[in-house]
């Protein structure tokens, strides 16, 4: 039988290994420099501009996309508006020419409305009387959900809910067509400009 003789120091380094490293700690963290801590600074500030930098960018992208969404929005609504305002006016002639009386809250207030500058709290106000002198089914209309920084969900809610205004006077404008009286068949004809209903 022979037996091995291992030094001393190889069995401690053996011993350390199957331990586990854990025993031993590492150093904490070096001392810089002053050079070293203000070019490390200089590094970080570098990096946190270029970040501020491509968000600003990407913010100001962003802004420019919704003001050309925002105006196509407002073309879109001022062409809707003309459009009831026409219809509006039709309807008041057939009233007229039926010798019925137009009501008060419909005489067309539309040149007072039209020559009015377009702003933001003129358009806000008159999209909350058209919302207040419409009553449409409580089903119909859900509120749009207004979110800070949603632009664009504002915008595509607010079309709709525009949508669903003109369909609802739309109706409101059918119901009350239907609810005149009936003219004889070969008495007269239809008004000049007027669709069937």
């Amino acid at each position: 039988m022979s037996t091995e003789v291992i030094p001393l120091k190889k069995r401690m380094v053996d011993a350390n290994a199957t331990a586990g490293a854990s025993s031993v700690k590492p150093m904490g963290p070096k001392k810089r420099t002053p050079e070293q801590s203000r070019a490390l600074r200089l590094a970080q500030n570098r990096k946190a501009a270029r970040e501020s930098r491509r968000r600003k960018k990407s913010l100001v992208e962003d802004l420019q996309r919704s003001v050309i969404f925002i105006g196509r929005a407002n073309g879109s609504l001022k062409h809707q508006n003309d459009e009831l305002t026409r219809r509006l006016l039709e309807a008041h002639a057939v009233l007229s020419q039926m010798g019925e009386p137009v009501p008060s809250a419909m005489k067309p207030k539309a040149k007072a409305v039209v020559q009015e500058a377009p702003t933001g709290e003129a358009l806000a106000a008159a999209a909350n009387t058209a919302m207040a002198n419409i009553k449409p089914r409580p089903s119909a209309l859900s509120m749009p959900n207004m979110q800070p920084g949603a632009t664009m969900q504002a915008m595509a809610d607010f079309q709709q809910a525009a949508a669903i205004a003109m369909q609802a006077a739309e109706q409101g404008m059918k119901a009350s067509v239907a609810l005149l009286p009936q003219q004889s068949s070969g008495s007269q004809g239809a008004a000049p400009g007027m669709t069937a209903v």
